[in-house]
């Protein structure tokens, strides 16, 4: 099994890398949004809202900004992991440091993971990330980082906006 979600991935960091590029992994930095992508699919299925649950209604896309330091706020507060591990945010402090794969020194981060280092009960979660469905209209679903049972795996990246018009 891990064998084959490995593969998955491999082959899914292939068709979406640049075929030629330096990668880095750094956390994302200005303004963006963070858009949602299916595993193995090539365009996106939506993005996250201000409250960082995925929608499908790009109307409904947050305008986030990285700090650069880690930190990814909405205009709802930081985009954090709860205790279970589910993207949520908060009006404190920011407590989850989020990176993602650049290409080039590009400001658009790829992949985006959450407290990379952290394992068992504590929260963490990336490359890939979990939900039980896909929503649907208007409706929103929240993303975990460890439920790796899930049907739906996605894929999280800051799209930078930085210098649109």
């Amino acid at each position: 099994m891990k064998l084959s979600n490995l593969s998955v991935i491999t082959a899914t960091l292939a068709m979406r890398s640049p075929s030629r590029g330096q990668l880095s992994m750094y956390p994302p930095g200005g303004a963006g949004r963070i858009e949602v992508t299916v595993n193995g699919d090539l365009s996106t299925s939506g993005c996250l809202n201000v409250d960082g649950a995925w929608t499908v209604n790009t109307g409904n896309c947050a305008a986030v900004f990285g700090n650069g330091q880690g930190g990814i706020s909405t205009e709802n507060g930081w985009l954090i992991l709860d205790e279970d591990s589910n993207i949520t945010t908060t009006t404190t402090t920011w407590s989850t440091a989020w990176v993602g794969t650049h290409t080039n020194q590009d400001r658009t981060a790829h992949y985006l993971q959450a407290n990379v280092g952290n394992t068992g009960g504590e929260p963490w979660g990336g490359q890939l990330w979990f939900s039980d469905q896909a929503p649907e209209g208007d409706a929103v679903v929240t993303l975990n980082g460890k439920h790796i049972h899930a049907p739906v795996h996605v894929i999280l990246t800051f799209a930078s906006t930085a210098g649109d018009s």
